[in-house]
């Protein structure tokens, strides 16, 4: 199997929006072929396909909105059917994913002791920061949105939505509305007005664009367009990061390939397969 480390294909595409006095910024995230890419190596059901697609939207959007620097990590520990959950986002925005259970037959997915997890560190290396937020029930965009608020001071409101053609992923977009410092009353009251007139979620399901949601939300705020940032799957995995693995394995093992043997890892997001041999670690 090829090793998507060599390329990434853009498939996605992330907006932003500010209003006139730059105390409000919105992101826009529509991703559904990234997710598709991403998970290409893990088939979802329905029930995966929408929680796996909110949760890798959360994630691209949290890693541009508060640390567009950083590598952001976020995991989901969970002893429901979906099992633990990771989404792994890159300066870029690059992203990949993995989850126990591609395939939940039992709702609610995560369980009631489900945990959610987001380190932070620089992409160049550095210390991480991690901060934990129990899960409330399935909706991965109130702990992003409560994450924002207790460990970043970030006021924020997070909606995220995915469609599905049958049993396959169609959409998987969010909304990412940020207060900025500057933010008065009279800048919260308009915006909360706005997101109690238009439902994001009934919108996306209408078949509106993100810039279609955006113009219905908040036209009366006069927004501005600032860009839109490309979002790709990428794999980081490698031949010597299988090799590093293999050498914390234990002596009996390493003694089984000295003896010719081959010691075979796959990486658990892309499914790449390596066989390492003992000239490997030499």
């Amino acid at each position: 199997m090829k090793n998507p480390i060599e390329n990434i294909v853009r498939t996605g595409i992330i907006k932003r929006w500010m209003t006139e006095a730059g105390t409000i910024r919105v992101l826009g995230a529509e991703i559904g072929q990234t997710v598709r890419d991403a998970m290409e190596n893990q088939p979802l059901n329905r029930a995966g396909a929408e929680f796996v697609g909110e949760f890798l939207v959360g994630g691209a959007l949290l890693e541009l909105a508060l640390a567009p620097a950083d590598r952001v990590l976020c995991t989901l520990d969970s002893d429901g059917p979906i099992g633990s959950c990771s989404v792994d986002v890159w300066p870029g925005v690059a992203l990949r994913a993995r989850v126990d259970n591609p395939t939940p037959d039992v709702t609610p997915l995560v369980g009631p002791n489900a945990i959610l997890r987001v380190s932070r560190q620089p992409a160049r290396g550095g210390e991480v920061y991690t901060t934990a937020i129990p899960m409330p029930g399935d909706n991965i965009g109130d702990a992003f949105q409560l994450y924002a608020l207790q460990s970043e001071q970030v006021l924020s409101f997070i909606a995220l939505r995915t469609t599905m053609e049958g049993e396959s992923l169609e959409r998987a977009t969010g909304l990412l509305v940020q207060a900025l410092p500057g933010m008065v009353h009279e800048d919260l009251a308009a915006i909360t007005a706005c997101l109690e007139q238009h439902s994001f979620s009934d919108l996306i399901g209408s078949g509106a664009t993100i810039a279609e949601c955006v113009d219905r939300m908040f036209g009366s705020l006069s927004m501005t367009f600032l860009g839109a940032d490309p979002v790709g799957f990428r794999c980081r995995c490698s031949r010597e990061s299988a090799v590093a693995a293999v050498r914390s394995l234990s002596e009996e093992d390493l003694q089984d390939l000295q003896g010719g043997g081959t010691e075979e890892v796959e990486c658990e997001y892309c499914g790449t397969t390596y066989h390492i041999q003992a000239a490997d670690l030499a």
